[in-house]
């Protein structure tokens, strides 16, 4: 006969399994080669479906990768290669090693995109550079 802190586990363990499968389940209809992730609108443009991806490598490390790139912070850097034709990241992209797999390698990121020309402040402190409005009361 099971004691009630026996059942109570099996109860909790079973609910917890059921939970991580629908969860499971749902994680595999949302990232399922989802249109949104810029990893595979990469690859579709290299020819590499999801179906190609998964048979080459494990699922579990595909579904990695849809991880690094949902919680990367340079998507908005990917839509905008994605929108000017590129057909590969930068090669700060956390799937890399992913992209290396299948023979695509990443574009270094030029030295103008990682320090972009920004106005230089007006550092004349003299009374040449100063506005002539009303001078502040002592």
């Amino acid at each position: 006969m099971m004691q009630l802190s026996e059942a109570l586990v099996l109860a909790l363990v079973l609910t917890s399994g059921v939970l991580l499968l629908a969860v499971a389940t749902v994680w595999r209809c949302v990232f399922s080669e989802s249109p949104s992730l810029p990893m595979w609108r990469f690859l579709r443009r290299n020819g590499i479906a999801r179906d190609d991806a998964v048979e080459a490598l494990s699922g579990s490390r595909v579904m990695q990768a849809e991880l690094s790139c949902t919680l990367c912070d340079g998507g908005r850097q990917c839509l905008e290669r994605l929108a000017a034709g590129a057909t590969v990241p930068l090669e700060h992209c956390p799937n890399a090693r992913f992209f290396d797999k299948f023979g695509l390698r990443l574009q270094a990121e030029s030295a103008a995109s990682r320090n972009p020309q920004r106005p230089k402040p007006n550092l004349d402190f003299t009374d040449a550079g100063r506005s002539k409005g009303p001078k502040p009361a002592r």
